[in-house]
């Protein structure tokens, strides 16, 4: 029993303890409470004031930056920044008064003034319209930004069409009578590789006349101080490296190239016809398709034609006995058939020949012509005029030789001096001279009559007969002469043309001689 009143009295002893210390927290937390009310109280009053004064603050730039530019604001080339309607009115007006674009870049170097083509802004138009498009309610960030608030697209300028573009031009065309033109992409042949290949267009120094216009222009129009001209500005050529129709020239040219071929004179070995010679004879043709230039095929045959024709030019040599001999004309050297040599050449091409090709000719010599055209070889016979003596060589060999009477120096029968060869040999012969005109008269009177014929100027047998000059002058015999040599042909014992022999020496030079034998008349 005892126990149970003890515990009953210390619990209740206990809790009112408890109820102490509890009822002295609560009064402490409801203090502290008190405070922060308080304290937050302050902080939102606080809190609000500065929002008024930002918010004031705001809306008197927005105020002001309403009828003024923001900060970093351009119109054109013209700062504005923090002007109003009137300033940067006043200020553009100013700028149209000397306003001057200068141009520069390729080379091109001039300057466009207000004055050369009336150029205006209309300041009040462009300015307003500016500034309605004036951001000014963002007008913190442009003071935190570093960024260019740019209104050039409001800029209107007035100015006189023709002037401008009289004036552009006269400049444009001045500086292209000078400069350099585009080059278009093409092929080229390539040595090294043996084929063609594509060579890239070369831009030049002239201008487009279009382009730079355009952009002059569109520079006066924003009244910027100066607009630099590139590339784009440059005249195009026609035919740029990436034209589809050059990848296709490439393969077609190529396709043309392939002989491989050594052109022969009479076995001797003259000009080498091959894929390096043949490319400059490749040009393109309309639509860029490449083909083979006739005209140049043939220019180049007849040049090469030229070079070894040798019939009637100058040669001189020295024989082996010393004697120095300059001579022009006659009938022998090289003649090449060109129709026939043209005709063979393309036909090579066309098939892509490899190997050797005779050229066709008229006539041939012994060798190739020398840097003195000597082409008649070693073996040859000497006809001196002056000394009136012949010698047939062979190389330094003496086959024959001879004292002679040549033709009258009479303007008529003289023998012709040249380079020919023997034609042909006949033994006997009959020599017929050409037809003169024989004039004969009869009768008497109103009964007179006159008969005209022809008869051969004469009619004459030899035994030996070596004509050079056609069939008609050469050696032969002359039994009829009284001698040989000297002067004799200049005082009545002159032949027709003919070299006059003596019958030995016309039988021992037939026996030798053949058809071909060059023979050389000077003196």
């Amino acid at each position: 029993m005892d126990n149970q009143g003890f515990d009953t009295n210390y619990t209740q002893a206990q809790g009112a303890a408890t109820y102490d210390s509890v009822a002295a927290y609560t009064e402490s937390a409801i203090e502290e409470r008190r405070k922060q009310r308080a304290g937050k109280r302050r902080t939102a009053v606080v809190v609000a004031a500065v929002v008024g004064v930002l918010l004031a603050a705001y809306l008197g730039g927005a105020a002001w930056f309403s009828g003024h530019f923001l900060p970093n604001t351009i119109v054109g080339s013209y700062d504005v920044s923090g002007m109003d309607v009137d300033e940067a009115t006043a200020m553009l007006d100013a700028a149209s008064d000397k306003y001057a674009l200068t141009v520069t870049g390729d080379d091109l170097d001039f300057e466009v003034t207000s004055a050369d083509a009336s150029l205006r802004i209309d300041s009040a138009k462009v300015v307003k319209k500016a500034i309605d498009e004036n951001a000014f309610l963002t007008w913190p960030a442009s003071f935190v930004s570093s960024s260019v608030h740019d209104l050039s697209d409001v800029m209107e300028v007035t100015y006189d069409k023709d002037a401008f573009k009289k004036f552009v031009k006269g400049k444009i065309k001045a500086f292209n009578k000078k400069a350099s033109d585009p080059t278009s992409a093409t092929i080229e042949y390539k040595k090294k590789e043996g084929a063609f290949a594509i060579v890239p267009e070369v831009l030049g120094e002239k201008v487009d006349t279009k382009a730079v216009l355009n952009k002059v222009r569109d520079a006066a129009l924003e009244m910027r101080e100066s607009v630099e001209l590139g590339e784009d500005e440059l005249l195009r050529p026609d035919v740029l490296a990436d034209d589809k129709r050059l990848a296709k020239a490439v393969d077609s040219a190529n396709a043309l190239l392939g002989t491989d071929i050594q052109l022969t004179l009479g076995g001797v070995e003259w000009l080498e016809v091959g894929s390096d010679l043949i490319s400059g004879w490749v040009k393109l043709g309309k639509d860029i398709k490449p083909e083979l230039d006739d005209q140049a095929v043939r220019d180049w045959a007849g040049a090469r034609v030229g070079e070894v024709n040798t019939v009637g030019n100058t040669r001189s040599f020295t024989t082996p006995r010393g004697d120095e001999i300059t001579v022009s004309g006659g009938s022998y050297g090289w003649q090449v058939d060109y129709e026939p040599f043209l005709e063979t050449l393309k036909n090579a091409i066309s098939e892509k020949t490899v190997g050797t090709v005779e050229v066709p000719c008229v006539q041939t010599a012994a060798s190739m012509p020398d840097k003195n055209g000597v082409d008649f070889g070693s073996r040859y016979v000497d006809v001196n005029i002056s000394t009136q003596h012949a010698v047939f060589y062979d190389g330094k060999d003496v086959l024959w030789e001879s004292d002679f009477i040549s033709g009258s120096p009479d303007g008529e029968h003289d023998t012709p001096k040249g380079t020919y060869m023997i034609n042909l040999k006949e033994s006997p012969s009959k020599l017929v001279g050409e037809n003169v005109e024989i004039v004969s008269t009869s009768g008497k009177g109103k009964n007179k009559t006159t008969t005209i014929s022809y008869e051969p100027e004469y009619e004459t047998e030899v035994q030996y007969w070596m004509p050079f000059v056609g069939n008609a002058i050469g050696f032969h015999d002359a039994t009829w002469q009284p001698d040989f040599g000297g002067s004799m042909y200049m005082e009545g014992y002159g032949s027709h043309g003919c070299v006059n022999l003596s019958y030995d020496s016309a039988e021992e030079l037939y026996g030798i001689i053949t058809a071909g034998t060059p023979v050389i008349v000077h003196g």
